[in-house]
């Protein structure tokens, strides 16, 4: 399962602002280290 754009800008948010541990993100929204990384180092998905 890929993050689409809602579930992206809400990732984001509750890591960023420290609701959510990256560990706990992967976990819960079931994503690789890898997408979670991509996720909080670019706004917009990659082209």
């Amino acid at each position: 399962m890929y993050a689409t754009r809602k579930p992206r800008s809400e990732i984001r948010r509750r890591v960023l602002t420290g609701g959510l541990s990256k560990r706990q993100a992967c976990e819960q929204y079931r994503i690789p280290g890898k997408t979670l990384a991509k996720i909080l180092n670019h706004e917009e998905p990659p082209g």
